[in-house]
């Protein structure tokens, strides 16, 4: 996962700040919320990169090691959407980013917790 001052999502061609791109293989960012925060809200997109039309990934929110979200199948000409996932009473949210066929980066814009 890596950490950027700008990305661009493929199907708008906007150009986005605070954004964590997960690259095209699988991969997952970690954080220890520490049972303080009940929300996880961030935009998801395709990010401009190598995508082709059979690629599909989607992103898989865990607390504590239990499934709390998956996003919808994300593929190269998905609309950027909103997520916000309950996180209440979890110490340790990880993101996964899992390729179900293939895949490329997927960027996960403005991410927070509240």
């Amino acid at each position: 996962v890596y950490k950027y001052d700008s990305l661009v999502t493929n199907k708008e061609n906007k150009t986005v700040t605070r954004a964590l791109g997960f690259k095209s293989y699988d991969g997952y960012i970690e954080y220890v919320a520490g049972k303080k925060y009940t929300k996880l809200k961030a935009t998801v997109a395709p990010a401009k990169r190598n995508w082709i039309e059979r690629d599909r990934v989607v992103l898989q929110i865990l607390g504590d090691g239990t499934e709390l979200y998956v996003t919808p199948d994300i593929y190269y000409n998905t609309d950027m959407f909103d997520i916000e996932v309950d996180i209440s009473g979890y110490d340790i949210i990880r993101i996964n980013k899992v390729n179900v066929n293939s895949g490329d980066e997927v960027g996960l814009i403005n991410a927070r917790f509240e």
